[in-house]
């Protein structure tokens, strides 16, 4: 289009081509341009050869070196069966209750689904229970607190064993006492 139109005004009237050259000359660089910016080898090899970067890029700030470094020491010390951890392990479940958003008050139709909850918990196992159903009982305080309570109370082989199972499989995680640690007398400074 950019050509068309210089050689019109050329042929009508070629002192004004001069002109009118900034605009056709980028109309018609406008298209190469365009498609030879759009391709993203270009804008990788710029990158690796650490061309229009910013300072940031250059040099990251510490704030996002500790982030980037807190991220991936989160994914190497996560649970691999955190589910079962808040379910039998006493710490860890008064922790997730804790931390649950359910916080209903006491309705018949709430608690009847709450108990439905445990009671298929407590039937299939920690293996058979889907992403859906861990998250229902997560979410809910009050029916994870009583899986908890009726795993040890009732003595549910099938949860311990997963429990004792996932201590031995996972090495970084601490194993928590089952009862509360005694707490040794600090040293009074004289």
């Amino acid at each position: 289009m950019g050509a068309c139109w210089a050689l019109l005004v050329f042929w009508l009237n070629p002192s004004f081509l001069w002109w009118l050259a900034p605009i056709v000359v980028s109309l018609m660089l406008s298209i190469p341009v365009s498609v030879i910016s759009s391709r993203t080898n270009l804008g990788l090899k710029a990158r690796d050869e650490k061309f229009f970067l910013i300072p940031e890029e250059f040099e990251p700030p510490q704030e996002l070196v500790s982030t980037d470094q807190y991220t991936h020491e989160n994914r190497w010390h996560a649970l691999k069966q955190g589910f079962i951890r808040a379910v039998v392990d006493p710490r860890q479940n008064a922790l997730a209750c804790a931390l649950a958003t359910s916080r209903h008050r006491q309705a018949q139709p709430i608690e009847v689904v709450r108990m439905e909850r445990v009671d298929h918990a407590l039937k299939v196992g920690p293996a058979k229970l889907d992403n859906q159903q861990r998250l229902m009982l997560l979410s809910d305080p009050v029916a994870l607190g009583r899986l908890h309570e009726r795993v040890w109370s009732e003595g549910h082989e099938e949860w311990l064993a997963a429990w004792r199972a996932s201590i031995e499989a996972d090495p970084h995680a601490p194993l928590l006492p089952l009862q509360p640690a005694v707490k040794a007398p600090e040293p009074v400074l004289v």
